[in-house]
């Protein structure tokens, strides 16, 4: 499948509640292309809905490592702020 087929099932998934599973579409995109902040961000965002900080907080991390003045780089440290 490819990154834009997983990204648009991804979404899918999350417009239609699904969030583990958008989750679990996420990780198999970040197999090939780990370097996709934007993806990152999503999770984060996602295991913050699902009350999840620890993995919420190493996302959010992970985000600002590849991309720290990004378009979500505000909202990212202000979720990684609270995990210390």
């Amino acid at each position: 499948m490819t990154t834009e087929k997983r990204l648009a099932r991804a979404e899918s998934l999350v417009k239609k509640g699904k969030l583990v599973d958008a989750i679990k579409e996420y990780d198999l995109l970040l197999e090939f292309e780990p370097e996709m902040a934007e993806v990152h961000f999503r999770q984060a965002s996602l295991y913050a809905k699902l009350k999840n900080p620890g993995k919420a907080c190493v996302a959010y991390r992970r985000y600002l490592e590849i991309e720290p003045e990004g378009a979500h780089a505000k909202v990212a440290n202000a979720g990684a702020v609270r995990c210390q």
